[in-house]
């Protein structure tokens, strides 16, 4: 899979950005919370393209509300995707952030959540194209909010280590990396770095170590009927087969406590 980014970037559930002079704002707690299609764990997910994805967390814009320098300005940043996201297809970003002066030009309030701390959510499509993206802070130097502002990295709060994002999205259209394609594949969570059957199918999948087996000596045998399917095809060789079989005989699957 081609990665999309050109730095090396990890993503935190602790991030400072650095917003309007230097301000900071903290992301926490940020969570991928839904998507149509794909594997959600935290502030990382495994989707198809063009999955709808809902993203949440909290924000807190550490001394922000100074607008001084620019007494009519909304001090605001926004959640991005962060580059190449939007030309491989994301959705523009649909949530800004701002410390909650009013004002009465500019975009709609009903594009912005107005507080200087608080919880977001918004909601996007990912990308077309399979890859990593990011989902951080956005950066503009407009006032107003711009659905098309890009993210950029923060760091790590705990540490200070830099180009930190508070979303890391993978978009593939093969889960388990089998090389078979989700919608063909019959058995989507394929331990990494299985051998799989043409229909995405690993042998431990096909025949699992658990208490339907009548005996022992069944799932031997049916291990081994499946191995010679596998070694027939091609997807291992005889003495894998060999080796494999000879593993299913030393377990102690189908034997009765």
């Amino acid at each position: 899979m081609d990665v999309n980014v050109a730095e090396a970037i990890d993503v935190s559930d602790d991030v400072t950005y650095n917003i309007l002079l230097h301000n900071a704002v903290v992301f926490t707690n940020p969570q991928v919370t839904a998507t149509d299609n794909g594997i959600v764990d935290g502030n990382t997910a495994i989707i198809e393209p063009v999955s709808a994805i809902t993203f949440e967390g909290d924000y807190e814009m550490g001394g922000v509300t100074d607008t001084s320098y620019c007494p009519a300005c909304i001090i605001q940043l926004y959640v991005a995707w962060y580059d190449p996201a939007a030309e491989n297809g994301a959705t523009p970003v649909n949530l800004g952030l701002w410390s909650g002066q009013t004002r009465t030009v500019g975009s709609p309030i009903s594009t912005r959540q107005g507080a200087p701390s608080g919880h977001f959510t918004f909601e996007s499509f990912a990308p077309t194209e399979a890859g990593i993206y990011y989902v951080s802070a956005g950066r503009s130097l407009q006032h107003d909010f711009i659905p098309t502002a890009t993210g950029w990295l923060g760091n790590d709060t705990e540490t200070g280590e830099l180009d930190f994002a508070s979303f890391m999205i993978t978009m593939t259209n093969d889960f388990d990396s089998d090389g078979i394609l989700n919608d063909q594949d019959q058995c989507p969570n394929t331990p990494l770095g299985s051998v799989v059957n043409g229909d995405g199918c690993a042998i431990e999948q096909l025949v699992q170590c658990d208490d339907k087996w009548k005996n022992h000596g069944q799932y031997v045998s049916t291990v081994a009927q499946t191995a010679n399917s596998f070694a027939a095809d091609g997807f291992i060789t005889e003495p894998e087969k060999g080796a494999i079989v000879a593993t299913a005989a030393q377990s102690r699957c189908g034997k009765k406590e």
